[in-house]
C-alpha cells in the first residue's frame, strides 16, 4: 500500500498537514517519524500471517478469588464483536489475574490477542509471567530492542510498537489505560484502533481512571487479601539521629517497634 493515501499516513493514521513536505520535496508524515521516514513515494507491505491451531490452556499460579472471579466474568462477557469493557480495580486487586478466562476464551475461539502497556519494563516482566500460566500458547514480548512475534497468539506489547499492526488482532487489552504515554495522547489511541480488527473487542484497565470513565465498568476497590493499602504517616522524633549514635533508641521509637510499627499506637 502508498505510504501516504488520500492525505493519511497509512502506518499510523494521522493526517498530513499541507505543506509539509521533506527534502525531496514530498509530503511526509511527522508524527511517526521516529519509526521511520514515510512520504509518497514510500510502499508499506501488509500480510496475512495465520496462527498455529492450538487448544489452549490455564494453568495459573494459584486459584482466583470470588471478586477476581466475578470480575473475569465481566471481562468474558465483553469480548463479543464490538465488545467494550473497562476494570477499575485497584493497585494489588490482581487485574492481570481477572484476565485470564477472558483471554483463553478468546484464545480458543482462535482470536490473536494483545495486551498492550504503556511501559517497557512492565512488559517483559508480565510475558514471562504469562508463559507458564499458558504452557502451549505462543507468549511474545514487543517493545523498542526486541521485534520478534512471530507466530504469536499471545502478544504482550508496547502501546507504541502497535504501530507495526494493521486490523490484526481480535482482542486488545490496555492495562495501565490511565498511565503517561497512552492517557490523553491521541496518536496512541489511533495506533490502538488500527491494529484492531473492525470488529475486535477492547478492554482498559486502570487502578486510577478519569472521572468520566464509561459507565459500563467494572470496580473493584479492594485487593486480592482483603487488607486496606498502607498509609503513611509522619512523625515528628526530637534527637533521633543524635540518639541513634550514641547507641540508645528514644522512647517513642521503641514502642513503635513493640506495637509492631503502628506509631499512632505509639503517641
Amino acid at each position: 500500500v502508498p505510504g501516504i493515501k488520500g492525505g493519511i499516513c497509512q502506518r499510523c493514521g494521522s493526517e498530513i498537514p499541507d505543506g509539509v513536505y521533506d527534502e525531496w520535496g514530498k509530503r511526509y508524515c511527522r508524527s511517526c517519524l521516529t519509526f521511520g521516514h514515510v512520504n509518497e513515494t514510500t510502499v508499506l507491505y501488509r500480510q496475512v500471517r495465520p496462527l498455529s491451531t492450538v487448544r489452549h490452556r490455564l494453568v495459573p499460579a494459584f486459584p482466583p478469588t470470588e471478586e477476581q472471579q466475578r470480575a473475569g466474568a465481566y471481562v468474558r462477557e465483553r469480548i463479543v464483536p464490538g465488545g467494550r469493557g473497562f476494570v477499575h480495580a485497584v493497585c494489588g486487586a490482581g487485574k492481570t489475574e481477572m484476565l485470564y478466562d477472558g483471554i483463553l476464551y478468546a484464545l480458543n475461539e482462535g482470536f490473536r490477542v494483545c495486551l498492550a502497556i504503556p511501559r517497557k519494563d512492565v512488559v517483559r516482566e508480565l510475558a514471562e509471567r504469562l508463559i507458564p500460566i499458558f504452557p502451549d500458547t505462543t507468549v511474545k514480548a514487543l517493545f523498542q530492542g526486541s521485534h520478534d512475534d512471530a507466530g504469536a497468539h499471545l502478544l504482550v506489547s508496547t502501546v507504541h510498537q502497535l504501530i507495526n499492526f494493521h486490523q490484526e488482532f481480535e482482542l486488545v487489552v490496555i492495562d495501565e489505560a490511565d498511565a503517561f504515554p497512552y492517557r490523553g495522547d491521541a496518536f496512541l489511541h489511533a495506533l490502538v484502533k488500527k491494529a484492531m480488527k473492525p470488529d475486535a473487542a477492547l478492554i482498559e484497565m486502570s487502578a486510577t481512571p478519569e472521572v468520566n470513565t464509561a459507565k459500563d465498568a467494572y470496580f473493584l476497590p479492594a485487593r486480592f487479601h482483603r487488607r486496606p493499602l498502607d498509609v503513611p504517616v509522619v512523625e515528628y522524633v526530637d534527637g533521633l539521629a543524635e540518639a541513634v549514635r550514641g547507641g540508645s533508641i528514644p522512647a517513642t521509637v521503641s514502642v513503635w517497634l513493640k506495637n509492631g510499627g503502628h506509631p499512632r499506637k505509639a503517641i
